[in-house]
């Protein structure tokens, strides 16, 4: 098992991809982009700290 620490994703806030320049059409390509990064990574046995602002 492997420990991960993550904040600040902003799944589905629209204006954080024009904010940090993000090369993503919309929310749902963002989002389904993150989710494909998140699993090539994390494991399912692996623990994640989320520490905040997820939004």
């Amino acid at each position: 098992m492997r420990t991960f620490f993550t904040s600040d994703t902003h799944f589905g806030h629209s204006h954080i991809i024009s904010l940090c320049q993000r090369p993503l059409a919309d929310v749902a390509s963002m989002d389904a982009h993150l989710i494909q990064q998140w699993n090539a990574v994390v494991a399912k046995t692996d623990m994640v700290w989320h520490l905040g602002d997820l939004r």
